[in-house]
């Protein structure tokens, strides 16, 4: 599976050879001087992690005096990878890929939730009972993704068995792509590829969640070594991506053109895609993090993950998740 790293995920060159222009680093003598060694991120196309791009646009990372270089992968496993393999300070994972990973790093804050997440299917797939008929038949969902590991849970609670589904391993947007050409049957996706499968590939919605433990928690993942080396870069970090949370809660349509040109999608249509996800203030983040919430989340994800056989080993949620960060950010 490819898993390539692309600066920025552009499709529509135009605008978003614009963008990458942007985030250039600045190379001059007095810029060297004011400006830190940069903090790499990586990132991975789903609406809230493009909030780091009117963090950018805005200048709120400079005015904190680092330079933040970010990664969009094509995968949310190319991304682990990258972070894991040590190509990144800090990485926007799902709370979920997180604890698959081996929750390597220090959650140490909580951007959002969605209910988003999608299995859709074709319009002769009545209910979600129609997929035990599609043994030999082709059904779509990214490895790593959250998707991937609650298409393995409704496949169990239909009593069959993984043999019994021909899984095809692409990334979500060549899944999404093969859906409308009707080359697959059915295909997990997120927000903004949800648009695409309904309406460019007639597709209907066969399951969705509600907000709850397991739905997709988008959380910021620093390394343990960024940590221990520059925790002041950590903080000035938060306080540059919730100054983008709050320009977007107050400026919120010019902020979703500089999302939707993230995406390469039309503001109406990022719109659309953000309409399940509850993009978290630094209230709401710090209540998560400094409460049971973050622990109860993982001990669930834990659980769901060993009831369908994929069992993950002892967590010390002390040593994952670190809310010493986000409450100097009040300070």
């Amino acid at each position: 599976m490819r898993a390539a790293v692309r600066s920025i995920r552009f499709k529509r060159w135009g605008v978003c050879a614009a963008l990458a222009l942007f985030g250039a680093a600045l190379t001059c003598s007095s810029c060297i001087l004011t400006m830190s060694e940069p903090v790499r991120v990586g990132v991975f196309p789903r609406p809230g992690c493009e909030l780091i791009w009117i963090a950018k646009e805005k200048g709120f990372f400079k005015d904190e005096g680092i330079d933040v270089v970010v990664s969009q992968y094509s995968s949310w496993v190319g991304n682990l990878n990258a972070f894991s393999e040590g190509k990144l300070d800090i990485s926007l994972q799902t709370l979920m890929s997180f604890v698959v990973s081996g929750s390597r790093g220090a959650v140490i804050a909580a951007t959002d939730r969605s209910k988003g997440d999608v299995l859709v299917g074709k319009q002769s797939l009545k209910s979600l009972v129609d997929i035990s008929g599609l043994q030999g038949r082709l059904i779509s969902a990214e490895v790593g993704t959250d998707g991937y590991y609650m298409l393995a849970s409704i496949i169990q609670k239909l009593g069959l068995a993984q043999r019994d589904i021909n899984m095809v391993p692409l990334l979500t947007d060549d899944a999404v792509d093969s859906f409308v050409r009707g080359d697959i049957q059915a295909v997990y996706c997120y927000p903004p590829y949800v648009t695409k499968a309904l309406k460019r590939g007639n597709g209907r919605v066969l399951f969705s969640q509600d907000f709850n433990q397991l739905s997709p928690c988008t959380v910021i993942v620093a390394s343990n070594g960024f940590l221990s080396r520059r925790p002041g870069d950590a903080g000035r970090f938060l306080r540059a991506w919730f100054r983008a949370v709050e320009y977007y809660q107050q400026h919120r349509d010019e902020a979703v053109g500089i999302m939707a040109a993230a995406e390469c999608v039309s503001p109406a249509e990022f719109s659309e895609s953000l309409r399940d996800i509850k993009v978290f203030d630094l209230q709401e983040s710090e209540r998560f993090m400094t409460t049971d919430q973050a622990a109860e989340s993982i001990y669930a994800i834990r659980t769901f993950l060993k009831k369908i056989g994929f069992p993950v080993g002892k967590i010390d949620v002390q040593k994952i998740v670190n809310p010493s960060f986000i409450r100097k950010k009040r300070l």
